[in-house]
């Protein structure tokens, strides 16, 4: 029987959720005063938000630009340090070369992956305000 009357339940807190926030728009709207002090509330805190964003993006560029380019300096070490002379390298030594790149390759991205979801994160936080 419970089950049942969730649904509408849902339903009706929905309504009074929606009934709510419309009531509260309505008042702030009518009222100059109400009305000024949360478009300067919104304005300050938007504000406060850009600058964050801003310092974040700024930070994970340059992160992302180091990492590139030290990406690009070993590909051009690797490439100077390969032998000259006509013996190829054998598969295990070509795999020990390459090996610490592809550590150190997840790690790094991980690290941007979490820097992307934080990011995100702050963004939902900020729209539910």
């Amino acid at each position: 029987m419970d089950n049942q009357n969730q649904p509408f339940k849902i339903v009706e807190q929905g309504f009074y959720v929606t009934l709510g926030a419309i009531s509260v728009a309505t008042e702030t709207i009518q009222n100059e005063q109400k009305r000024s002090q949360l478009v300067s509330e919104l304005s300050e805190e938007l504000n406060q938000r850009t600058q964050e964003w801003e310092k974040k993006g700024e930070t994970t560029a340059t992160e992302a630009r180091r990492f590139v380019e030290e990406l690009i300096n070993q590909g051009e070490q690797s490439a100077t340090q390969q032998p000259s002379s006509t013996e190829t390298p054998t598969a295990s030594q070509s795999q020990q070369e390459t090996e610490p790149d592809r550590d150190d390759f997840p790690s790094r991205l991980q690290s941007l992956t979490d820097e992307v979801a934080t990011l995100r994160e702050e963004m939902t936080q900020f729209r539910q305000k």
